[in-house]
C-alpha cells in the first residue's frame, strides 16, 4: 500500500509498531514541506501557524493515497436484531451505502477511480452477515458517537469484526451499518489504539452507519470516506457570512453533489502540475476544460490580497443536476478561517443569492474583481471556457 502522508499529528495515521522517534521526525521534517509531489501551487499558511483549517479537529491526515481498502460490516444487538420483521437485509444497506450492481460492480469504487482520474485504487469487502453484538441498545449504549473519541459501540464493532476472523489491520476505512432504530447520526472516527486497548492491528478510520445510511447514496459514503482521508465538511456549523459551495461539493453536501471540487482533487494529487495553473502576477489566458476531463487545465489558483492564507480559485464542473447552467465555479479558499466556518466560500455571480441556483456559474462576459486581482469569463470554446486570470504585479 503506496502513501505519500502529509503529517500534522502522526500517531492517527501510522500503526503502533511503526510508531517511533525516528518515524515521527520524519513526519516534522514532511509536514513542515506540505509537498508530496511537484507542484506549482504553494501551500497555504494558517493565520495561527497551526494546523491547517482542512482538517478534522485540528490534524491533517494523507492527501495523497495510491491505494484504498474498506471493509463493510453490519452489527445487530439482542433488543434490536437485524433480522426482524421490517428491517432492511445487508445487501439493501450495502447497495444504499455502495451501489452495488448486479455483476458485483460497485458504484463508490467508479466514482473514486473517477474522481481521480485513476489515480486511487479503492475497494470495499462486505460481510452481508448480521454479527451480533450482546448488548441491548438504550440511552446509554452506544451513546454519543463522539468522532474524536469512539466509544464502547465502537470497540464492540471492531471485536464482533474480528470473531469473524477479519484482519482488520489490512484495512483502512472501517464501514460499520446496524439495523433501523439505533438513533443516531453517522460521524467519522479517527482511530486511536489507546480507545481501544482490547483491539490489535485497527484500521486507521471508522464510520457508523446508523438510521441515516439506511436511505443514503454512494455520496454519502464517499463524503464520510473522504474524512478518513482528511477533509473537512465544508457547510458551516452556525450562521456566518460565508455561502458554502453547497451541490458543487461532495464535502458540502454529500446529499446533492456529485463530486469533489478541483481544490480538494489537487490536494490528494489527483490534479497533475500540468494540469493547474497559478496565476501569481500578471495575466493569463486559459482554457478551463470540464473538471472531469483527464487532460487538459482544470483549475486556475489566483492569490488574493490575504495571500497566503487566501486564493481564488476557478473551475468548470458538471452541473449536479439538469436545468443548472454550464459555466465557471468560483471560490475562495482561505486557510484562517476556523473549521465549520466554511474555509471555502463559494462566489455567486452578481444577482445570485443560493449555491443551487441555475445561475450559480459565471458566465461569458461576467468579470469577478477585487483588490487587484480578477477572473473574467471570456468565452465558450465547445464545453471549455476561456477565462483571463490577472493579479497587479
Amino acid at each position: 500500500m503506496k502513501r505519500y502522508p502529509t503529517v500534522k499529528a502522526w500517531r492517527f495515521i501510522m500503526r503502533p509498531r511503526i510508531y517511533d522517534a525516528a518515524l515521527a521526525l520524519m513526519a516534522l521534517a514532511v509536514m513542515a514541506t506540505h509537498a508530496t509531489h511537484a507542484d506549482s501551487i504553494p501551500a497555504l499558511k494558517s493565520a495561527k501557524d497551526a494546523a491547517y483549517p482542512e482538517t478534522i479537529d485540528g490534524f491533517y491526515t494523507i492527501p495523497y493515497v495510491e491505494e484504498l481498502r474498506a471493509l463493510l460490516v453490519f452489527v445487530d444487538f439482542d433488543n434490536l436484531p437485524g433480522d426482524a420483521e421490517g428491517q432492511r437485509t445487508p445487501e439493501e444497506i450495502a447497495q444504499n451505502l455502495l451501489g452495488i450492481r448486479k455483476d458485483g460492480s460497485m458504484e463508490i469504487v467508479d466514482l473514486f477511480k473517477q474522481q481521480s482520474y485513476g489515480k486511487l485504487e479503492f475497494s470495499v469487502d462486505v460481510d452481508y452477515e448480521w454479527i451480533r453484538i450482546p448488548k441491548e441498545v438504550s440511552k446509554k449504549y452506544p451513546g454519543r458517537l463522539s468522532r474524536r473519541r469512539p466509544k464502547a459501540y465502537l470497540q464492540d464493532a471492531f471485536k464482533a469484526a474480528a470473531s469473524r476472523e477479519h484482519k482488520l489491520g489490512d484495512y483502512d476505512i472501517f464501514y460499520v451499518a446496524a439495523p433501523e432504530g439505533l438513533h443516531r447520526s453517522s460521524p467519522q472516527h479517527v482511530v486511536e489504539p489507546k480507545d481501544m486497548p482490547e483491539v490489535k492491528n485497527l484500521p486507521r478510520a471508522a464510520v457508523t452507519f446508523c438510521d441515516d445510511g439506511q436511505d443514503s447514496r454512494i455520496e454519502h459514503t464517499a463524503h464520510e470516506t473522504a474524512h478518513g482521508m482528511g477533509l473537512p465538511d465544508l457547510y458551516s456549523f452556525g450562521k456566518v457570512d460565508r455561502t458554502p459551495p453547497g451541490p458543487w461539493a461532495i464535502m458540502a453536501d454529500n446529499w446533492t453533489a456529485i463530486g469533489f471540487c478541483a481544490w480538494h482533487r489537487h490536494l490528494w494529487g489527483w490534479l497533475d502540475d500540468d494540469r493547474k495553473v497559478f496565476a501569481q502576477s500578471g495575466t493569463k489566458i486559459v482554457d478551463l476544460v470540464p473538471i472531469d476531463s483527464t487532460q487538459g487545465t482544470a483549475m486556475i489558483v489566483i492569490p488574493t490580497d490575504k495571500f497566503p492564507q487566501e486564493v481564488l480559485v476557478a473551475e468548470n464542473p458538471k452541473p449536479w443536476k439538469e436545468g443548472i447552467h454550464p459555466g465557471v465555479l468560483l471560490y475562495k479558499v482561505n486557510y484562517a478561517v476556523e473549521y465549520g466556518d466554511v474555509p471555502v466560500e463559494l462566489i455567486l455571480p452578481p444577482g445570485v443569492k443560493e449555491p443551487t441556483s441555475a445561475n450559480a456559474l459565471w458566465q461569458p462576459g461576467q468579470t469577478y474583481e477585487s483588490k487587484g486581482y480578477r477572473l473574467k469569463v471570456i468565452k465558450n470554446r465547445g464545453g471549455s471556457y476561456q477565462v483571463e486570470a490577472h493579479r497587479a504585479e
